[in-house]
């Protein structure tokens, strides 16, 4: 067992997730919470629920969500996106209370619905470019992010 996606036997079942899957970080989850992509991957989405730790995606190639997009709404930790993400149906990303998913690779998409706007998001990266309406949610007031755009409204 290693940290890079690819690993079979880090994941439940010995079976890397693929487009109709949703990855899972759960108590389960032990060896992959620092994962390495290693080369693009496309998934139906991701779900954070009680993994030991922080848990980070990262390498230099894209992971690519689907129509699940993110789901934290019963994560015991937060989650780190330092790879690539695409972004290819409408999604949400649901976080949890007291949690946090930072982003800090490029995002990108076509026709993305906003995510919902109940969450603890950060995008650290100037260079997004997707098509859709962002919506994030502060502690005092909603901003959103018109497409294309790098001024809040």
């Amino acid at each position: 067992m290693d940290a890079l996606w690819s690993t079979a036997a880090d994941w439940v079942g010995n079976a890397v997730p693929g487009t109709a899957d949703v990855a899972v970080f759960d108590a389960n989850s032990t060896a992959n919470l620092n994962t390495t992509l290693g080369v693009d991957r496309t998934i139906l989405g991701l779900q954070i629920t009680t993994p030991a730790g922080l848990v980070t995606i990262g390498g230099a190639s894209k992971l690519t969500l689907g129509a699940s997009g993110i789901d934290m709404t019963a994560a015991s930790q937060n989650l780190v996106l330092d790879a690539l993400l695409a972004m290819s149906a409408n999604q949400s990303w649901n976080v949890g209370a007291g949690r946090t998913l930072m982003v800090n690779g490029v995002v990108s998409g076509t026709n993305v619905s906003p995510p919902t706007c109940s969450i603890s998001l950060c995008l650290t990266t100037e260079q997004s470019s997707f098509t859709g309406l962002a919506c994030f949610a502060t502690k005092c007031a909603r901003r959103y992010l018109p497409p294309n755009s790098r001024e809040w409204k």
